[in-house]
């Protein structure tokens, strides 16, 4: 007994010892070798082994098998086992129910009541070798089954296991839960740490990103990585033309189901669609029993989504995709560190898709700049046909990157279009015939993935250069006329990615290339009637071709410019229309609110809200984005000067004043910026703008019948003619004449001669009384029927045209957003009634529409009849004119609001609500 005692005692010590193995162990792989190293020593088994509950796989697996001998203990190395969770095996059967199964020694004719297959895959033993064996649980404190302890095999065959065996490992099983539990924390705060390091790291990486596309691979590529799910979907806001406003639509840009990728879903459907809606995250344990979850899907794809975590992104305040993530991996649903860390990621994510659209605005708007200074450059001197190609292509390639770029030229009469290779030799394809051709016979743009499954491609030359085409856009380049015939088609070949990949063009880079397309077709006006003699050269040479003229259908499609080609020789030898051809916004070192006044372009623009220093600034930066100091070398120096000169030369009337001149400056060049314009040349441009900031320069603040009555010197020396627009005119070139102000100085004789008569007549056609005369011809123009001015070699045409364009300008002060118009209006009233004052004061007669000027209410009908008799029928004309562009149907639009403040203002007796006081109400409130 005494004996039996010590070695239980001995036992239990070397327990002891063994199990404080199991607490120094740095991994949890240690803890298992510790416990598996102990089960056999104690039990003095042969084989020990370890089965663990995996919560992703739902199975038990096996990762480390230890033997008593030394042996053994050399050679443990063998591959993961894993056993189902369930009572058909021995190892499923303790795990299920919990009990601890014992077998001392067996009989080897006896079978077991269980599978024991597992042991040829754990072990170089088979399942009828094994003779004895002891299964317990490891159990928690709270009695939950966490794993499998086995030991089997006796080392002495004759010895079998016994009840203090059985003991022995239900202590050991006791304390593997205890560890496990501590190295379950262990790992779970590693993990934790790991996944905020990974995900740090990630936004790291991801803001430095400046393409859009890069942002959302990787956005992707980390949700999947900290989320641990089995799918992930990414869903971007669409709202397109062809879809209702307000019916915005989620499209999945991403997602580990390749072929669900551009499917499209309306924001009133699904889980995704109710987080796009209210911006709320969604954590769904069991989607199925969700009333919002659509299921189609999953039955359509025969999947099964078991748990879902929903997260809007959100980009300047509002949501513009959603990322959805499905069936967590390791738990049977996502929890609160899922949400947020992927709520964190979202929100990066959203930041950083700002900045790379921003960032890629900027770029896109230095590249368009220089496309602009190319085709001004194509513009600005003739060259051939293919040198002219040559230039679209250089410009193209710089919009987009890509790998090769052609521009065909339309031949109707023949049904071909046609691409110079290299001077005097041509390539020829029917319509219908490739890419080109088909885009050249239907007009339809084509955006091709794949040019090899396109069925109408060739692929001979691919074959011959060894080139591989891959993606394709392809394009028509239609004229400005009614028909819209096509004249041209661009195809741009293979895009190129940041990372020098071949990759698909995608919806912005249509909406680019269409933006091209109508700068193009502006441009390729020059280059018809050189595109019809280069062709009908190459056809006379070509011995395989008879065709009596391949010249005939350009030149057919050069007819409705032939005549302004033809006038605009009376003005100079080049035609361009630089209303789109502009630079990139001005460098200073303004601040922001600063730099976007200047900068800006839009028509409604509130001029009498900037200061001088804008104005002129603004003046310089607007000549600069037309490349007129460059293409006519003026200094800044000088046009800085000049522009103060001329400042200074306003005086402080309350409507005829520097103010007013550079809003007349501004409203002219935003409509020489109209994409209908397309045979100006850069002196015509330079002639209206200097006419517009000087068409008014020195005014004395009453008119030309005031001037006419006093007999003044201006009256005298003009005799009574126009008086005070001859005035101005002699004040602008007196001016230009002084020292540091000559912005003309650098022209040549005829070329100062067509500015200096653009200017003249532009200026004399501000004069009141030729109102009625230029609203019969505009009328005309507004018909297209341009043939009745040009029978007229002198280029009538293009005087008509100056006259309206700066007419239009200082008749513009209504035609502008209701508070702006107002105050122009009220400074316009005010400075009737200073010379109905001088007028009285003189004993002269005053006309009747000035004696109403301190009347506010009589003031207002004033007003009303102005636009009814002299604004609105003009403008009415000028929008057919310019076939309803958007600023001057905009312009129309705000002459109707105020025609309708005015025509209720004369109806309204009580002063506390007349005219006057509403609009210094609402020029407070703009």
């Amino acid at each position: 007994m005494l004996n039996e005692m010590q070695v239980r005692s001995e036992e239990f010590s070397d327990m002891l010892d063994l199990l404080l193995q199991i607490g120094k162990g740095t991994t949890l792989r240690d803890a298992e070798a510790a416990i598996m190293s102990v089960s056999c020593d104690i039990a003095k088994a042969e084989r020990s082994d370890i089965f663990v509950y995996d919560i992703e796989s739902g199975t038990l697996k096996s990762r480390t098998r230890i033997g008593r001998s030394s042996s053994q203990r050399e050679n443990n190395s063998r591959r993961e086992v894993e056993v189902a969770a369930d009572e058909d095996n021995l190892i499923g059967y303790v795990y299920t129910t919990g009990e601890i199964v014992s077998v001392p020694k067996r009989n080897p004719n006896d079978p077991y009541e269980w599978d024991l297959s597992f042991i040829a895959d754990n072990t170089s033993a088979t399942p009828d070798e094994v003779f004895g064996f002891i299964a317990a649980p490891v159990l928690t404190a709270e009695e939950e089954v966490q794993g499998v302890i086995l030991v089997f095999n006796k080392s002495n065959p004759n010895d079998v296991f016994t009840e203090h065996d059985l003991f022995s490992i239900e202590q050991i099983s006791r304390f593997a839960s205890n560890a496990f539990k501590t190295w379950d924390s262990i790992y779970e705060a590693q993990h934790a740490k790991q996944r905020m390091e990974t995900l740090v790291g990630m936004i790291k990486h991801i803001s430095n990103e400046t393409d859009t596309n890069m942002v959302i691979d990787k956005m992707f590529q980390m949700s999947r990585s900290i989320l641990n799910a089995e799918g992930i979907t990414l869903f971007s806001l669409i709202q397109s033309d062809d879809i209702k406003m307000g019916d915005t639509m989620l499209r999945i840009s991403k997602s580990t189901r390749g072929d669900a990728i551009g499917m499209t879903f309306s924001v009133s459907e699904g889980i995704a669609g109710h987080v796009a809606r209210t911006g709320e995250l969604l954590n769904i344990k069991d989607p199925y029993n969700d009333s919002r979850f659509n299921s189609d899907v999953d039955k359509e794809k025969n999947f099964n989504t078991m748990s879902l975590l929903c997260v809007p992104v959100f980009q300047k305040g509002r949501v513009v995709a959603v990322i959805q993530a499905v069936n967590k991996r390791t738990g049977k649903c996502f929890n609160e560190d899922d949400e947020h860390l992927l709520q964190y990621l979202s929100e990066s994510t959203g930041i950083s898709l700002a900045q790379a659209a921003l960032f890629n605005q900027v770029m896109m708007d230095r590249r368009q700049a220089q496309v602009d200074k190319i085709f001004i450059q194509v513009l600005s001197k003739r060259c051939s046909t293919h040198k002219f190609v040559t230039n679209v292509m250089e410009a193209a390639k710089v919009l987009l990157d890509m790998q090769r770029f052609s521009l065909y030229l339309v031949d109707h009469h023949h049904h071909e279009v046609w691409v110079t290779v290299e001077e005097e030799n041509i390539i020829c394809v029917p319509i219908g015939v490739g890419i080109a051709g088909h885009v050249a016979g239907t007009g339809e743009v084509l955006n091709i993935k794949d040019a090899y499954e396109w069925p109408g491609f060739n692929q001979n030359v691919d074959m011959r250069t060894g080139f591989r085409t891959r993606s394709v856009l392809c394009m028509p380049v239609t004229s400005d006329g009614i028909d819209q015939t096509i004249i041209g088609v661009v195809q741009c070949m293979n895009r190129m990615n940041n990372r020098g990949e071949v990759t698909t063009f995608d919806e912005n880079d249509v909406k680019l290339l269409q933006q091209f397309c109508l700068q193009l077709s502006v441009v390729m006006r020059q280059m018809m009637m050189e595109a019809a003699i280069t062709k009908m050269n190459v056809d006379r040479k070509s011995e395989t071709v008879e065709k009596s003229s391949t010249a005939a259908p350009v030149f057919s499609l050069a007819k409705q410019y032939r005549t302004d080609l033809e006038h605009e020789q009376h003005f100079g030898n080049t035609t361009h229309s630089l209303g789109w051809a502009l630079k990139e916004n001005y460098e200073h070192n303004a601040d922001d609110t600063t730099a976007h006044i200047i900068n800006s372009v839009s028509w409604a623009l509130d001029t009498l809200a900037m200061n001088e220093f804008e104005m002129m600034h603004a003046f310089e930066v607007k000549l600069e984005q037309f490349c007129l100091l460059e293409n006519h070398n003026i200094e800044s120096n000088t046009i800085q000067m000049f522009i103060t000169r001329v400042k200074d030369s306003y005086r402080d009337n309350a409507y005829h004043n520097f103010h007013h001149a550079f809003h007349v400056f501004h409203s002219v060049q935003c409509i020489l910026r109209s994409k209908s314009i397309g045979y100006l040349n850069s002196f015509q441009v330079l002639s209206l703008l200097l006419a517009a900031i000087c068409h008014d320069v020195d005014h004395p603040g009453h008119n030309n019948a005031f001037e006419t009555a006093t007999l003044s010197k201006l009256a005298i020396m003009y005799s009574d003619d126009s008086v005070l627009e001859r005035h101005h005119c002699a004040t602008t070139f007196t001016i230009m004449q002084e020292e540091g102000c000559g912005v003309l100085s650098n022209m040549t004789p005829p070329e100062f001669a067509q500015c200096r008569r653009i200017i003249i007549h532009s200026i004399l056609a501000t004069d009141m009384k030729e109102h009625t005369e230029l609203s019969r011809k505009l009328a005309l123009l507004a018909d297209n029927t341009f043939e009745e001015f040009g029978k007229d070699t002198q280029g009538d045409l293009y005087s008509l045209f100056f006259s309206v364009v700066l007419h239009t300008g200082d008749l513009s002060g209504q035609a502008l957003p209701i508070n702006q118009a107002l105050m122009w209006g009220e400074k316009v009233i005010s400075e009737f009634a200073i010379q109905a004052e001088k007028e009285e004061a003189l004993g002269l007669p005053v006309a009747p529409f000035m004696k109403q000027a301190h009347d506010p209410v009589k003031a207002a009908g004033v007003q009303k009849g102005y636009i009814d008799f002299i604004l609105k029928p003009w403008w009415n004309q000028f929008v057919r004119f310019f076939d309803a562009e958007e600023d001057f149907v905009k312009g129309l639009g705000y002459v109707n609001e105020v025609r309708n403040f005015y025509l209720e203002a004369s109806q309204q007796p009580d002063p506390e609500n007349s005219p006057k006081r509403q609009i210094r109400v609402m020029g407070k409130s703009k």
